[in-house]
């Protein structure tokens, strides 16, 4: 088995047993046509500035935002500035400096975070601005909402969190283009990207055809991605594609993992399934995480 090949299959490993990510991994796969981390690191490699969108509000912990791709966002900025490069981060507005303070941790200074409005016309003005600031050559969502095909969000259990979600996947749509491509990276199927696999989506995944809010649409994303990269958690797929895309970097960046966790926690993260008391991603405690994370380094 080749690298790629085992960079693939570490991430998407069910440590959640959550059951779905092999299926939505083999139409991804299907699509890409290589292993998926290799698709996104294939762009990752000729990029010096990405613009990040990122931040899934979790209902239950208060409208908190969840760890799973804030985490990996932070540690992606800290990688392209070690090589050179810088990026922009996108978060509903209200968190930037719970990001902020992540990038202090670990010393980013090239990096700006943008708080987004959730509205669409808000959202398009803080874009644009963006993008006339940093001027990046790569789009990419991490564990981002994506609306479904009546542009209404859900989290995992089919519940609208429209009014609390900033609709970037939109705004993403009308800028990307063969000189901006745009990577995905998503985890259960409402991510946007995922629409790409929506017919899996709505087959393989909880509420992913008929959700609990009415709207009768399901929590499947409808927009689209040039690469989407499916893993057991979102985090887990940006590790992979920064892995092959420069393994030393890597392998210094990721010695970062611990104290950005706990320091992204202090200042209002959540776990999505253990809330704020216990670091980790989506279930997996810390350690864990640093495990899997440390296995995408090896030769």
């Amino acid at each position: 088995m080749n690298r790629e090949e085992f960079i693939d299959q570490v991430v998407t490993v069910d440590y959640a047993a959550r059951n779905v990510v092999q299926h939505l991994y083999d139409a991804a796969r299907k699509i890409a046509g290589k292993p998926l981390c290799a698709a996104a690191a294939d762009l990752l490699t000729t990029s010096r500035n990405a613009m990040i969108a990122t931040g899934f509000r979790i209902l239950r912990y208060g409208g908190a935002v969840e760890s799973d791709g804030l985490v990996s966002s932070v540690l992606l900025a800290r990688w392209l500035e070690t090589k050179g490069g810088e990026a922009a981060i996108l978060v509903d507005q209200g968190f930037e400096e719970v990001v902020e303070t992540g990038l202090k941790v670990v010393d980013t200074n090239r990096t700006a975070v943008y708080g987004l409005p959730p509205n669409y016309l808000g959202s398009v003005r803080t874009v644009l601005h963006a993008l006339d600031e940093k001027q990046p050559d790569l789009l990419i969502t991490v564990e981002r909402p994506g609306a479904n095909k009546f542009g209404v969000y859900h989290n995992s259990v089919g519940q609208n969190i429209s009014d609390i979600t900033a609709p970037v996947d939109r705004v993403f749509e009308m800028i990307r283009d063969h000189r901006r491509r745009l990577i995905a990276f998503g985890d259960g199927g409402n991510e946007a990207g995922m629409g790409l696999i929506k017919h899996v989506v709505n087959k393989h995944v909880p509420y992913g055809a008929t959700c609990t809010c009415g709207c009768g649409g399901g929590i499947a994303a409808e927009k689209t991605a040039d690469i989407l990269v499916v893993s057991t958690t979102s985090d887990f797929g940006v590790y992979g594609a920064m892995a092959l895309a420069d393994r030393e970097t890597y392998r210094a960046t990721i010695q970062h993992l611990p104290k950005t966790i706990h320091t992204l926690f202090r200042a209002g993260c959540v776990d999505a399934l253990k809330g704020p008391d216990k670091p980790g991603i989506d279930g997996i405690p810390l350690e864990a995480v640093k495990a899997v994370a440390k296995l995408l380094s090896l030769p």
